[in-house]
C-alpha cells in the first residue's frame, strides 16, 4: 500500500475520501492533507504571534481552526518528514484563489475560511496582502518558494514523487436532471481567469520541473447542484473524480514499473560486465 499526502484541495483531497472513490483504502493511505495552504507560506518560517490575535471573531469549525494553526506553525513540513508519502498530489487552488498576507518573519495564506477570521487579521497585523492577479510579484515568489519546495521534498523526502494535478474549475453545473446548467456571468468570468492563471503556471511548472502533471483539460467537467460540499466550479460530479483516481493510478504503477527497471538494468549491467571480464 502506498502512502500518499494530498498538497491542495476538495479537487484533489476528494479522490482519497470514500465518499466518492469508494476502496480507495485497497491501495492507498492518505497520511497527510495539506489543506488550503500555499506553497508560499508552506514555506516561509514559522509565524510567531501573541496569544490573544490567534483567536477567532467568529465560529469556525475545527477543520478551520486547525488549519489556520497548522499554517501559521507550518506542522505540515515536520508531518510529512515523519511520515514520508510515497506521492505528494499537489493542486494550485490555494495560491490562486487566497493569496498570501507578509509579515516581519514571513507569510501566510490569506485563508478565508480561518486566517481572514482571527483577531491578528481583523486589526491588519500583517503587513499587506499579495494575490496572484493584483501584484506583478506574487508569481515571482511563488515560483521562487516551488523551487524551495521541490529542492526540500528531494532533501528530506527523497523517495517521494510530486504529482500536479492540472485540473481546470468548470463553466456549468448538473442539475437534478443531469442537464447542464452554466453557473452566473459573473462566476464564469472568474472561472476563465482563474483556468487562464492555472494553465500558466501548469506550463511554467512542467518545462522546469520533473514532475507528473495529471492533465484534466482534454475533457469537459461540471459541477454538481447536490454537491455534498456545495455547488461550487471546482466541486465536480462523479465522473471528474473516476477520471483523476484513474489517472493517478495510471501515474503510481508508470512510476512503480519505472522504479523496478531502473533497479534490474544496473544488475544487467554488472552481470554483462562481469561476463566480459572471463
Amino acid at each position: 500500500m502506498k502512502k500518499v499526502a494530498v498538497f491542495g484541495a476538495c479537487p484533489s483531497r476528494d479522490i482519497f475520501n470514500s465518499k466518492f472513490i469508494k476502496n480507495y483504502k485497497n491501495l492507498y493511505e492518505c497520511v497527510a492533507t495539506i489543506w488550503q495552504t500555499s506553497i508560499i507560506s508552506f514555506m516561509s518560517e514559522e509565524i510567531v504571534m501573541e496569544e490573544d490575535l490567534r483567536e477567532f471573531t467568529m465560529k469556525v469549525s475545527k477543520l478551520q481552526k486547525n488549519t489556520t494553526i497548522r499554517d501559521r506553525e507550518k506542522s505540515y513540513r515536520k508531518e510529512l518528514i515523519d511520515l514520508q508519502p510515497d506521492y505528494i498530489l499537489l493542486d494550485l487552488y490555494t495560491d490562486v484563489k487566497y493569496g498570501v498576507v507578509k509579515t516581519d518573519h514571513g507569510y501566510l495564506t490569506n485563508n478565508p475560511n480561518g486566517f481572514r477570521k482571527t483577531v491578528y487579521f481583523k486589526n491588519k497585523q500583517y503587513n499587506k496582502s499579495l494575490n496572484i492577479f493584483r501584484d506583478n510579484e506574487y508569481l515571482d515568489l511563488f515560483y521562487e518558494k516551488f523551487s524551495m519546495f521541490m529542492d526540500w521534498v528531494k532533501k528530506y523526502i527523497p523517495d517521494c514523487i510530486v504529482i500536479i494535478n492540472g485540473f481546470n474549475q468548470s463553466y456549468s453545473y448538473l442539475n437534478k436532471e443531469n442537464y447542464p446548467i452554466n453557473f452566473s456571468p459573473n462566476i464564469c468570468k472568474i472561472v476563465a481567469k482563474d483556468n487562464m492563471m492555472y494553465n500558466k503556471i501548469y506550463s511554467q511548472l512542467t518545462s522546469i520541473y520533473d514532475v507528473y502533471l495529471i492533465d484534466m483539460r482534454n475533457q469537459t467537467y461540471f459541477g454538481k447542484i447536490d454537491h455534498i460540499y456545495g455547488n461550487k466550479p471546482w466541486h465536480f460530479s462523479q465522473q471528474y473524480y473516476d477520471d483523476l483516481y484513474k489517472k493517478f493510478n495510471e501515474v503510481v504503477l508508470e512510476n512503480e514499473f519505472n522504479k523496478k527497471k531502473s533497479f534490474v538494468n544496473p544488475l544487467s549491467s554488472i552481470m554483462k560486465t562481469l561476463r566480459g571480464s572471463n
